[in-house]
């Protein structure tokens, strides 16, 4: 083999290093679903050129013949990945499967099979001739029938690249406008350096110009594709992902044209992609007035719930419109998402009906339970105070313990389910915060007693009087508290104690704490033991009895306080449970709710003058009993007609009204006593009702009544009321 060199040899291998440098570039972004496409074109040309050259070095016929065939890998190759490209980058790729790539390597493999049993059959090269040229020598070569299949068939993958191409194009023109001046262009160069070569008007003389032309051809594709990133991996994502997508996309540009949309939003506005884009949006979504009027309105981030479809098939969607922004160009155009939200929507009605549903029945659970308990307690507490032998005293405290304890269960079910609806309400109001621990230590001394125990309480001198907090909640924290620490106690000591941390002109830092020397808690039960129905074990709950909800419940109220509540305990030695509130200075605050204007009749030292109103006719007895003990004269009537006809007949220094009675309610009832206030001095209205749910004393509050008190209403609780109303 003998080497020759001319000036022409160097324009191919100089090609050539191009095309191998953009082969390697491509290689390392082969992740990227266009790039395996555009390495394989690259490769081809750097095949096509390094054999061309390597052949103008050789100095003998034949081996330039051999050289020459080393060419042909090149030359069918290079169309095939030609179209693959574009059927790649304009994303019509579909039709690319194992079967169809293997169709197309049909007849390439049998252009190449022909290259090299050509001396055969002459299918390729009919006849190979020398023509003596300045430089040395060149080969001419007669085409054969295989030949000229090679190049038809070159010319079809051409054309079919270019339509994928132009289509791309034509879809978005302002979008891909930079891209397009680069390929339209490197289209063409293939075909017309071929038809010149194949012509004999090469501009290179012997060397055909066909790979350089594919060589331009290859460059200005991949700067294209390079430009609108689709040689990335992230934006052929993004674009697949945006296609995918559930959620319908449109974008607008900025006179409300459609520049691009994906499949959901086509299948949810039943429109083609066939001739949309370009379209004004009013024109194309013209079946869906309430999108255009969104549209139209032309609001930043505007978002509405509009519903789309006739029928079954109407579904309501959550429209998001979005402005896109450029850098350097400012707004560019309108992101429009549309979301179905039809399940969403109607999981959440289904769960707004079993809220409820939930909360009707548990307030009727507690108006049904509530109005017998009142009688049963009542009563009970009634039979205590006389003269009864010693046995039946003993069943009348099993009476009120037993009945106590089913109501200390209804208000944890009750108070729980508010908590975790979100219902319950925190009423920030002047309080006695040494009065709560005397209540809460007064109301379990009995048990604590009978326990054997002792119950005691220390309040810390620089305690303020009074303070504003939710004093009936800090009062079921404090109760639920003690109320555990004497169930586990068998000896020793409950003490309940109440100390300032800290204070100053506008707050006053709060520590409740109850210590007892009972059964402890084991340590792997602390960080469980403020859950819901829970215990420190299961065996406890039969021991002890008890809901578990006691402590949640706890920890819930004093969290919606914004205070903090802890434990310590070591098993066999005792608890410590405490909580921290931030308690407002009394003073400091504006706008607090004083008792309204009153008779002057209450607190001058005469019986206070009572009107009940209460339908239920053993409730009447009990508040009859309970209010003469106190010393009371009582007027009972049965619902709010006979109510508001007494009040104005007489004068009372306090009415007790409960709200659910026939003929008129206690709630018109106020209202209609109030209307009076004009020929009549103003009297104080408590509520006293089995309506004890989130929301039932804003209510009545809210409808004119002064205080509320919730069934069944204890002789304390009665008390308590009339010494608020008579001071």
């Amino acid at each position: 083999m003998s080497l020759g060199v001319s000036a022409l040899t160097w324009v191919p291998l100089a090609t050539f290093v191009l095309t191998a440098a953009m082969t390697l570039s491509l290689l390392r972004r082969f992740s990227s679903p266009t790039a395996p496409a555009c390495t394989l074109l690259f490769a081809s040309l750097s095949i096509w050129l390094f054999a061309e050259g390597f052949a103008l070095l050789l100095s003998d016929p034949n081996d330039r013949v051999l050289a020459t065939k080393l060419i042909y890998p090149g030359v069918v190759g290079a169309p095939v990945a030609v179209l693959l490209v574009a059927a790649r980058a304009s994303q019509r790729d579909g039709w690319i499967t194992p079967r169809t790539l293997a169709a197309l390597w049909l007849i390439p493999a049998f252009t190449l099979l022909c290259v090299i049993t050509n001396e055969k059959h002459g299918w390729i090269w009919s006849r190979i001739g020398r023509v003596e040229t300045p430089e040395g020598f060149d080969l001419d070569f007669a085409h054969g029938p295989a030949f000229w299949v090679c190049v038809g068939y070159a010319y079809v993958l051409l054309a079919a690249a270019s339509v994928l191409i132009v289509d791309k194009y034509r879809r978005d023109w302002r979008r891909y406008r930079s891209e397009a001046l680069l390929v339209l262009p490197g289209l063409a160069a293939p075909w017309i350096a071929n038809v010149l070569y194949l012509s004999g008007h090469n501009p290179l003389g012997s060397i055909d110009a066909t790979p350089y032309a594919f060589t331009v051809t290859a460059v200005l594709i991949a700067g294209g594709l390079q430009r609108s990133g689709i040689l990335e991996v992230a934006p052929v994502s993004r674009s697949t992902i945006v296609q995918e997508l559930g959620d319908g996309i449109l974008l607008l540009d900025q006179r409300a044209r459609i520049v691009d949309l994906n499949g959901a939003a086509r299948r949810v506005l039943g429109i083609s992609e066939v001739g949309v884009r370009d379209l004004e949006a009013g024109e194309a979504l013209a079946r869906h007035p309430e999108l255009q009027k969104l549209l139209e309105r032309k609001e930043p981030g505007a978002t509405a719930v509009i519903e789309l479809g006739g029928g079954e098939a109407r579904r309501s969607f959550e429209v998001r419109v979005s402005t896109l922004h450029e850098p350097a160009r400012g707004p560019v155009g309108r992101l429009v998402v549309l979301q179905d939200v039809t399940d969403h929507l109607r999981a959440n009605a289904r769960a707004h009906a079993a809220a409820l549903a939930k909360s009707q029945f548990l307030a009727n659970m507690s108006h049904e339970i509530r109005t017998p308990m009142n009688g049963v307690l009542g009563l009970a507490e009634a039979l205590a105070r006389l003269e009864l032998p010693r046995e039946a005293n003993e069943l009348v405290g099993d009476i009120l313990r037993s009945a106590g304890s089913l109501l200390h269960v209804i208000d944890d079910v009750l108070d729980f389910s508010k908590l975790e609806a979100g219902k319950l309400v925190i009423d920030a109001a002047p309080f006695e915060p040494r009065e709560v621990v005397e209540d809460v230590v007064r109301t379990l001394r009995l048990r604590a007693r009978d326990a054997g125990i002792a119950l005691v309480a220390s309040v810390d001198p620089a305690l303020a009087t009074r303070l504003l907090g939710d004093g009936p909640r800090i009062r079921q924290v404090l109760m639920n508290l003690t109320s555990n620490a004497v169930k586990f106690t068998k000896q020793g000591r409950v003490e309940v104690s109440v100390r300032v941390e800290h204070v100053d002109s506008a707050k006053s830092r709060v520590r409740f704490e109850v210590k007892d020397t009972g059964v402890g808690i084991p340590r792997d039960a602390l960080e469980r033991i403020f859950d819901a129905f829970t215990q420190a074990d299961a065996s406890t709950t039969r021991r002890y009895g008890g809901t578990g909800l006691g402590l949640a419940i706890s920890r819930e109220l004093v969290a919606a306080m914004q205070g903090e509540l802890g434990v310590e305990s070591e098993e066999g030695t005792g608890s410590v449970f405490w909580f921290v509130l931030e308690l407002g200075a009394c003073d400091a605050v504006a706008g607090t709710r004083d008792a309204p204007a009153r008779s002057s009749s209450v607190g001058l030292g005469r019986p206070l003058r009572v009107l009940a109103a209460e339908d239920h006719p053993v409730n009447q007895r009990v508040l009859r009993a309970l209010l003469g003990r106190l010393g009371c004269e009582v007027e009972v009537v049965s619902n709010g007609l006979d109510a508001v006809e007494r009040a104005r007949a007489s004068d009372f220094d306090l009415v007790l009204m409960d709200c659910q009675m026939p003929i008129l309610d206690g709630f018109g009832a106020t209202r209609e006593i109030r209307s009076l206030e004009g020929i009549r001095s103003r009297v104080p209205i408590v509520a006293v009702t089995a309506h004890a749910l989130a929301g039932d004393r804003e209510r009545c509050l809210a409808e004119g009544m002064d205080d509320y008190v919730a069934k069944p209403l204890r002789s304390a609780d009665l008390e308590r009321v009339l010494d608020r109303w008579r001071s």
